[in-house]
């Protein structure tokens, strides 16, 4: 019963994982779009998708990495509120689920 348990709460950890999260921070008047979550089999492919939307958008855009605990995140950032436009881009372009998809 335990690893029951166990799996279970390992497939929520890993969906937990999977989950994009979109934020909107406002600096001096400002806004900025954030994606975390986002993964790429490697640069290249993180170089692509953010040129892909500043191209798309007419945006300024770029590829920051946050440290955490052991562990670097890559995180786009992109100039402007484009948090729903980038959703869109994400679902009917490159397939990826509204469930998995967090706008905050």
């Amino acid at each position: 019963m335990d690893s029951e348990l166990w799996n279970d709460v390992e497939e929520d950890l890993n969906d937990f994982d999977n989950i994009i999260h979109i934020y909107s921070h406002k600096i001096k008047n400002k806004n900025t779009t954030v994606l975390n979550g986002l993964k790429f089999n490697d640069k290249t492919e993180s170089k692509q998708f953010i040129t892909y939307i500043k191209k798309k958008f007419g945006i300024a855009g770029y590829e920051a990495f946050i440290e955490k605990i052991n562990d670097k995140n890559n995180v786009c950032v992109f100039s402007g509120d484009y948090r729903e436009k980038i959703k869109d881009v994400l679902i009917n372009e490159y397939n990826k689920s509204d469930e998995n998809i967090e706008i905050h």
